[in-house]
């Protein structure tokens, strides 16, 4: 399930993307939107980042996997109809893995932030 509806390259380092929460499906429960969702977003948005880098590079992207998950902060709640914003950085790169810092916004309060680790699935 795509949890996207605008992805937004901002550099090779750095991607934003929206997505406005339904009123209903999968995520939402008891008129709130699941707290996994908010690191699906953010997920997503990376992947994508991903993909764009790769095609702009020539190459086609990789497939990757999310390797772990660093320093997860809950910090605000979204229910239906919101626009959420998530933004991702490249913080390190080393071999296959990439170390992405990243935070999903609505009505500009952070509602979740944290850390991915990533590896791609072929060397």
């Amino acid at each position: 399930m795509v949890l996207l509806d605008r992805f937004c390259p901002v550099s090779a380092e750095e991607v934003r993307a929206e997505w406005r929460v339904p009123s209903g499906g999968p995520w939402v429960r008891n008129g709130s939107l699941a707290r996994s969702a908010l690191v699906e977003v953010a997920a997503q948005a990376i992947a994508a980042g991903a993909g764009h880098a790769g095609s702009a590079d020539g190459p086609r992207p990789v497939p990757g996997v999310l390797g772990a998950l660093n320093s997860v902060r809950f910090r605000g709640s979204a229910r239906p109809g919101d626009l959420l914003t998530a933004v991702a950085r490249v913080g390190l790169r080393y071999e296959r893995f990439l170390r992405v810092s990243f935070a999903v916004e609505s009505g500009g309060s952070v509602l979740c932030e944290g850390e991915m680790t990533l590896s791609t699935t072929t060397g």
